[in-house]
């Protein structure tokens, strides 16, 4: 069986990127020169943050530039996602759910150890 271990639900308007709502794991630990090393695996994606109040704006920032990337340089966001192994769960037009899942208890162990981070983000490529 498959565990969803993270979802990202994109929005578009005429095709053009809108809304980009995520929930997945991240890791965060302190790093020898006092920044906050903040770790987005299923993307991945590394980043850094000054301090425990500046890792939502971090991650908020590395997944924006992210997304926006996919849209730029890349085939698109979905099928950017797609060839990292993410999978979709419903794709319109418009609209379009991915989940990326994994049927191994030990990578499902190791990814429970992260927090949990969800977050609506307003785009526009």
């Amino acid at each position: 069986m498959i565990t969803q271990e993270a979802n990202i639900n994109i929005l578009r308007n005429d095709g053009v990127l809108k809304t980009v709502s995520v929930a997945l794991p991240v890791w965060t630990k302190d790093g020898e020169d006092g920044f906050l090393s903040v770790d987005i695996p299923i993307l991945g994606i590394k980043t850094f943050a000054k301090d425990d109040s500046d890792v939502d704006s971090a991650i908020r920032e590395a997944i924006h530039l992210f997304c926006l990337n996919a849209e730029e340089f890349g085939n698109g966001l979905e099928n950017e996602l797609k060839l990292t192994g993410w999978n979709f769960s419903n794709r319109s037009f418009s609209e379009a759910s991915l989940y990326w899942g994994t049927n191994d208890d030990i990578i499902d162990m190791i990814l429970e150890t992260g927090n949990s981070y969800t977050e609506i983000l307003e785009l526009t490529a």
